[in-house]
């Protein structure tokens, strides 16, 4: 969003963009990509082999464990 404010001055990063800008902000932002520093392996995702592979996969959800026991209904 900073880097978005920094192209449209005035823009307060709720109000919707003109979509006459979009292609012009897309071809700036891949200006800005090109120069910019690579990201250090450090970074990488665990479980990513290698930033650019695809190779991430992700875990099979294990089921959802209640904390609170189970209760019969209440008499009274």
């Amino acid at each position: 969003m900073d880097w978005i404010q920094g192209w449209i001055g005035g823009w307060d990063g709720y109000a919707p963009i003109d979509e006459k800008r979009h292609e012009s902000l897309k071809e700036a932002l891949r200006d800005e990509l090109k120069n910019a520093e690579p990201v250090p392996e450090s970074w990488a995702l665990a479980g990513l082999a290698g930033a650019n592979s695809g190779a991430f996969v992700w875990e099979k959800p294990g089921e959802i464990e209640t904390k609170t026991p189970a209760r019969s209904g209440i008499t009274i």
